[in-house]
C-alpha cells in the first residue's frame, strides 16, 4: 500500500504538513533529514546541486520513517516529471506556473491514461511500492503548481480550476521580485503588497478547494502561514539549516 504522508495530512480538516528542501547532493544528509521528523522532503532539482542520477540516490534514502518523497523539477517539462515519478517520487512541485496551460502540462505528466499522459515505466517506483503501483499511484501522487510570478498570480483562478491539480505552492521570494518589490527575503512582513498577495492566494485556493503551501524562512513564519490557512510549508533547506547552525555554533563558542 502506498501512503503519501503529505497527501494524507493536507486532506485532513486541520492538517498541516511540515517539510524542507534538500539542496545538497549528499545521500547521507538525505538520510539524516529523513530521520529528523519532517512530514515530507522536497528534493530541489531546480536550485539544488542535484542532477538526475543524484535525485535517484536521494529518493532511496527517503521514506524509512514515513517521510513523503517530493521532487521539485528543474522546469515544467513532462520528461523531468515522469522520470522523477519513475524513480519513486510521490509528488512533484513544478516551478513558474504562469497559466492554466502550464498547470495542465504538469497534471497530465503525473497520471497514467486515461486521466493523463504519463508513460509507463516505473523502473524504481514499481519494485519499491509493489505490484499494486499502477492501480494506486494516480490517487496518491501530488501535482503541485508553484505560484511565484505576477502572471501566475493574475491567472490564479484558472490555474486552480485545472483538472487534476492537487495543490499550489507559493514561492514568496520570486513572487516579491515579480511584483516589483525587490528582494524581500520571502518574508510577508517585509512588504505589505507581498503580504496581501500571500493572503489573496490562500483565500482563493480555499475557495476552490485546493490546498495551498508556502516556502517559509523559519518556524515562526510557518506558524503564521498556518494561521492564514496554508496547509503545508517548507522551512529553509538542508544546506541553509546546516549553515545557520554552524555559524551559530561558532559565534556561541567565541561568546558572540
Amino acid at each position: 500500500m502506498i501512503d503519501n504522508r503529505l497527501r494524507r495530512i493536507i486532506a485532513e480538516a486541520d492538517g498541516f504538513a511540515v517539510g524542507t528542501f534538500l539542496m545538497s547532493d549528499s545521500a547521507t544528509s538525505a538520510a539524516m533529514m529523513d530521520a529528523a521528523g519532517y512530514d515530507f522532503l522536497a528534493i530541489d532539482r531546480q536550485h539544488g546541486v542535484i542532477d538526475d542520477a543524484t535525485c535517484l540516490r536521494l529518493l532511496a534514502e527517503i521514506g524509512r520513517h514515513g517521510t513523503a518523497p517530493i521532487v521539485r523539477v528543474p522546469a515544467n517539462r513532462p520528461e523531468d516529471a515522469m522520470r522523477a515519478l519513475d524513480h519513486g517520487a510521490l509528488g512533484l512541485i513544478a516551478p513558474l506556473i504562469d497559466d492554466a496551460a502550464g498547470a495542465a502540462i504538469l497534471t497530465a505528466a503525473c497520471r497514467f491514461p486515461p486521466h493523463g499522459g504519463r508513460s509507463f515505466g516505473p523502473v524504481r517506483a514499481g519494485p519499491v511500492y509493489g505490484r499494486g503501483y499502477l492501480q494506486a499511484i494516480d490517487d496518491q501522487v501530488l501535482a503541485i503548481a508553484m505560484i511565484e510570478t505576477r502572471a501566475g498570480l493574475d491567472a490564479l483562478d484558472a490555474i486552480l480550476a485545472t483538472p487534476g491539480l492537487d495543490a499550489i505552492f507559493v514561492g514568496p521570494n520570486d513572487l516579491g521580485l515579480g511584483l516589483g518589490l525587490g528582494f524581500t527575503g520571502g518574508r510577508p512582513d517585509a512588504a505589505p503588497a507581498l503580504a496581501e498577495a500571500i493572503t489573496t492566494i490562500v483565500t482563493r485556493a480555499k475557495g476552490a478547494g485546493i490546498p495551498a503551501g508556502i516556502h517559509c524562512t523559519d518556524p515562526a513564519m510557518a506558524r503564521a502561514m498556518r494561521g492564514l490557512g496554508y496547509r503545508f510549508a517548507t522551512i529553509g533547506s538542508d544546506l541553509g539549516l546546516m549553515a545557520g547552525a554552524a555559524a551559530a555554533s561558532a559565534d556561541q563558542a567565541r561568546g558572540n
